[in-house]
């Protein structure tokens, strides 16, 4: 497999691994999930919008309490 094919895979199996649509609840894993795939590019914030239906605001929310999970695991 070469390196493209590998890194194709990657990014497709992270994709499959984000939450399927809006109507589920809501755990700060699953928030922190989104926030990080937007943060590494791997769908973009007006993705998300559409995608889970979340505002601007509740979104900064999502990414503040990634950044303080990820400030006290390092």
């Amino acid at each position: 497999m070469s390196t493209l094919q590998l890194v194709k895979s990657d990014r497709q199996a992270a994709l499959n691994s984000l939450p399927k649509s809006y109507d589920i609840h809501w755990t700060a894993s699953r928030k922190a999930d989104v926030a990080r795939a937007v943060r590494d590019r791997l769908i973009t914030f007006d993705e998300a919008r559409w995608r889970y239906l979340v505002s601007k605001r509740e979104f900064e929310e999502w990414k503040q309490a990634l950044k303080r999970e990820e400030a006290l695991v390092h």
